[in-house]
């Protein structure tokens, strides 16, 4: 599975972010740092996955040769089964609106509601 989300890095008034791309093979210790993006503005979803789609690809196909302290080599191959991110990195990664917006919803076509009197 990959796992990305934007984080700021600097309070200062021109606003600076990473974007890691994490790969997590069922337990936190397992978690690698895979990509990162930094930059002033949020990336553009093909520009930022396009290497990491290479990358991944090459992987499933070639695998990595891995030496183990006790033995032989071994080639280790993988592919990567889904993705994630909070809401918001979501809503970027799928171009949909945000979960707050009308029609912010990944999985169906309800538009939603609005109430005076409140931010929601």
């Amino acid at each position: 599975m990959w796992y990305t989300d934007g984080v700021s890095v600097f309070n200062i008034s021109n606003k600076f972010s990473i974007w890691p791309i994490y790969l997590d093979r069922v337990k936190k210790e397992n978690i690698i740092l895979a990509g990162i993006w930094f930059g002033k503005r949020e990336p553009k979803p093909n520009t930022f996955l396009k290497p990491f789609h290479t990358r991944m690809e090459e992987f499933k196909r070639d695998g990595y040769l891995l030496q183990r302290p006790d033995g032989p080599p071994v080639r280790v191959r993988g592919i990567v089964l889904c993705g994630t991110g909070d809401m918001p990195a979501k809503s970027l990664f799928l171009r949909i609106k945000q979960f707050n917006g009308s029609y912010g919803c990944p999985r169906c076509l309800h538009k939603g509601e609005s109430y005076e009197g409140t931010n929601h």
